[in-house]
């Protein structure tokens, strides 16, 4: 269940206080085969409390603080990892800054978190200290142009699971193994932006690069000596790296009249990650992709008709003294086709919605780079849906 409030205060320095909490009671089975081969169990609360400043000349912004706590435990044969308790404390706050044009925005972060559980029978308590911040600035120019640029500190503790995994896991068909050493992951990153949010032509172009020391990520390695499987085996590793890339959309307003819009719509991303002492590219890296699609909006009928293509990937991983059944592989690309037609129906305050949807209509043979199943489950084929949905 979920509870959220909010009281509005009369004090000079303060206008709202908004509170928030939170209890998760989850559980999900693996199946292997006909039979259930590992329970997921997870009890987790949290609660956050937030003070909204109230606003002195051009200034605003918010502070305040976040708890949490969360029991996860594993059963079955094929259990991989033991049971574990986290807690969490945070606080936070946010600052703007509006003059004119121009637009100045901050925001901090401090986040402690406990973890206990076991690691091969081994007890395995870690604490970790994190600190994150943010800087961003915006302009709007003639034309109704935005430009944007945000430097940032970002601070990622790991998980449990990349912390004291060691087992067969069906679901993602592989043996992982945690490390119990893993450190804290440190992004510095920066954002460029430039976009354009009305007229005939509008889009957006995003640029980042990210320099991360201690990223976590999972390298195929080959199975340790003493275990049986017939899994390819994955350790969660720490390596320094970089990413760079960007984003790009651009949409051009075909028709717009009487409610009804015709708007055809590009767009694309890509990634490059590798790691910085040696220029390896990084495992599970989506490949570029590019879409192109005309939408109908209006306030009877509206839809959608789209065509996308993900590229090759034969930037994948390998190093030196792998066997080659170890490395990762390459993915070809693939081009699908997909949208959506709908009707919408509004009768007596009920706005009724009837959509029949199609994904990938060409029945393409597609694989995705980033799941360890691709070689194993491709992406969803032909897929027809025909859809009723009622708003009130």
């Amino acid at each position: 269940w979920d509870l959220r409030g909010e009281l509005d205060l009369t004090s000079r320095w303060l206008r709202t206080v908004k509170l928030s909490a939170g209890l998760t009671d989850y559980e999900h089975r693996e199946l292997a085969g006909d039979v259930v081969g590992t329970r997921f169990l997870s009890d987790a609360w949290e609660t956050r409390l937030e003070l909204v400043q109230r606003a002195i000349g051009d200034w605003s912004g918010s502070f305040g603080v976040q708890l949490g706590a969360t029991d996860l435990e594993a059963e079955g044969d094929e259990a991989f990892l033991a049971p574990s308790a986290t807690d969490v404390a945070a606080a936070f706050v946010f600052e703007e800054l509006r003059r004119g044009d121009w637009r100045w925005l901050a925001g901090a972060r401090w986040e402690r978190q406990t973890i206990d559980t076991t690691f091969r029978d081994r007890p395995l308590a870690r604490d970790f200290d994190a600190v994150s911040a943010s800087f961003g600035v915006s302009r709007s120019l003639p034309r109704d142009w935005i430009v944007v640029a945000t430097l940032s500190r970002a601070t990622r503790i790991p998980t449990v699971e990349e912390l004291a995994s060691f087992g067969e896991h069906e679901a993602t068909r592989s043996f992982e193994i945690g490390d119990p050493e893993l450190d804290k992951e440190t992004t510095w990153g920066l954002d460029l932006a430039l976009r354009r949010v009305e007229g005939v032509v509008s889009g957006e172009l995003d640029l980042f690069w990210n320099r991360i020391d201690g990223f976590i990520y999972e390298r195929p390695v080959p199975v340790p000596a003493g275990v049986t499987t017939d899994l390819p085996a994955f350790m969660f590793t720490a390596d320094d790296a970089d990413f760079r890339g960007g984003e790009a959309r651009v949409e051009w307003r075909l028709h717009d009249r009487a409610g009804r819009q015709l708007a055809l719509e590009l767009s694309s991303q890509y990634v490059r990650a590798e790691r910085r002492r040696d220029g390896t590219p990084l495992p599970f890296i989506p490949p570029w992709r590019t879409s192109l699609g005309l939408h109908l909006h209006g306030p009877r009928v509206f839809g959608l008709i789209e065509v996308t293509h993900a590229a090759d990937q034969d930037r994948v991983f390998c190093e030196p003294g792998l066997p080659a059944s170890v490395c990762e592989t390459p993915t070809d690309g693939y081009t699908t086709l997909g949208g959506y037609v709908g009707l919408r129906v509004v009768r007596k305050g009920l706005v009724h919605e009837l959509i029949l949807r199609g994904d990938n209509l060409t029945d393409e043979i597609a694989r995705n780079h980033v799941s360890r199943l691709k070689d194993f489950a491709p992406m969803p084929g032909r897929n027809v849906s025909l859809t009723w949905r009622v708003d009130f």
